[in-house]
């Protein structure tokens, strides 16, 4: 007996049993009848971490994260957020560049955006940062901001790969950091 399940809507499954196909609904029982007679209690549920495997860059995140990606002028984009303020971002350069310069590059486009948004800035708005990235210790630079009353922290990440140079970057509003830190832990611990 072979059981098969694929995607069929939002939160929908198509399970494929035998020759027997069920749709079945996320986290939901399901009873059916094996070929054999037998009665089976079915659930399928999502798992709660999903993996993205992309060529130079893969990692678990939680399954309430809404992953994209995309490559513009040879840049690849990887995005994984939540609803809420949640945000991080991958990026693979197809060269070698200092991992400082690849930090102070994204930094300062961030500081652009952010200030063309009516961001305001904190004197302290720019600090060292660490974090344990793929299992090594990863120095990087921390941004402040707040847009109106809701404070945010960006940090930025680079290391080389090969002949490539991977950015990552980790932000989320203050008031959303303690949920947000469980996401970035999943990623961060994962990160190849």
């Amino acid at each position: 007996m072979v059981l098969l399940a694929g995607l069929a809507g939002a939160n929908e499954y198509e399970v494929q049993l035998g020759d027997q196909s069920y749709l079945v609904v996320d986290g939901e029982a399901k009873m059916i009848t094996l070929p054999n007679g037998d009665e089976m209690k079915l659930v399928v549920t999502r798992s709660a971490t999903l993996m993205y495997e992309g060529e130079d860059l893969s990692f678990s995140y939680s399954s309430d994260m809404k992953v994209s990606d995309e490559t513009e002028m040879g840049v690849q984009t990887i995005t994984a957020e939540c609803e809420n303020s949640t945000l991080f971002l991958g990026q693979v350069y197809p060269m070698e560049i200092s991992e400082e310069e690849a930090v102070d590059a994204l930094m300062g486009g961030m500081l652009s955006e952010f200030a063309g948004f009516g961001a305001t800035f904190p004197a302290d708005h720019l600090t060292a940062s660490e974090r344990m990235v793929g299992g090594k210790l990863r120095h990087g630079k921390r941004l402040k901001f707040s847009l109106g009353d809701l404070r945010h922290e960006t940090e930025i990440y680079a290391w080389h790969k090969g002949t490539q140079t991977i950015t990552v970057v980790f932000q989320a509003a203050q008031e959303d950091r303690e949920v947000a830190e469980k996401y970035f832990k999943i990623i961060a611990d994962s990160i190849r």
